[in-house]
């Protein structure tokens, strides 16, 4: 009487490891490479993992300044369509925020929208976004810092206290500036709030008809020579200097 032998139907499909790590009798062979990387390979992948995030990080942060852009132009709107309710209740013209002393514009809007006043505005619509992320304007400005004026820190978007203040527009409502963005200067460079490389820096603005647009620091800075127009916010100076047609334009001038 014989025996049976039952093969194992896996035996054929595995791999005998000797044929991996020795000989055909499972000795250990000398002169083969084992199973890991070599220094050569390790190298390669590093260069393509270092390769891949070079690719990455210039589209994830466009998507985040993007991203800041959207959300502070929403801020804008907010504000600007708050301020023209306000407009009926204040004999048909803006409110009369001077902007050097109480009350503030974020104050009075938070009122209007019943937001507790001690609120922080940290966070809030009368932050932006990219000027959160900007550590130089954030120490340069101080707009970190909390103290007996600023019980609950800083907006950073201004109110035309130049031209809109106590005003209504005499001229076109949808050139008349009502807020815009906080930060900027005599150049287009690292202070402004949305910088993306000289000549791609803008500014969000809010106008007296609700719309809120984008312009471009050298479009600001442009001056129409053929129809003898001067720059709205030329090069040198004080940009907040009340004389800049940025701040009159609808408001005392017909551009």
């Amino acid at each position: 009487m014989s025996l049976i032998h039952h093969k194992n139907p896996w035996q054929d499909r595995v791999t005998p490891i000797a044929n991996v790590l020795g000989d055909s009798h499972g000795k250990p062979t000398c002169g083969k490479r084992d199973l890991g990387f070599t220094l050569v390979e390790l190298l390669v992948v590093i260069s393509i993992v270092g390769l891949l995030a070079a690719l990455a990080i210039p589209a994830i942060s466009g998507a985040r300044a993007s991203a800041d852009k959207a959300k502070c132009i929403g801020n804008l709107k907010q504000m600007v369509g708050v301020t023209l309710a306000m407009v009926p209740e204040n004999n048909g013209k803006f409110p009369d925020w001077k902007e050097t002393s109480p009350p503030y514009h974020w104050t009075e809007i938070e009122t209007w929208l019943g937001t507790p006043t001690n609120t922080p505005l940290k966070g809030s619509i009368f932050q932006c976004p990219a000027t959160c992320r900007n550590n130089q304007l954030r120490k340069l400005y101080k707009l970190d810092e909390i103290d007996s004026e600023f019980p609950k820190g800083r907006g950073h978007y201004k109110f035309n206290k130049y031209g809109a203040a106590g005003n209504y527009p005499l001229f076109k409502v949808s050139e008349a500036v009502v807020f815009f963005d906080f930060i900027h200067s005599s150049t287009p460079d690292l202070i402004w709030s949305h910088y993306r490389g000289g000549s791609n820096t803008v500014i969000n603005v809010a106008y007296a008809d609700g719309h809120v647009s984008t312009m471009r620091a050298l479009d600001l800075r442009k001056a129409d020579k053929a129809n003898k127009k001067p720059a709205l916010l030329g090069y040198g100076g004080d940009p907040d200097n009340w004389d800049a047609n940025f701040y009159r334009l609808g408001w005392s001038i017909n551009y």
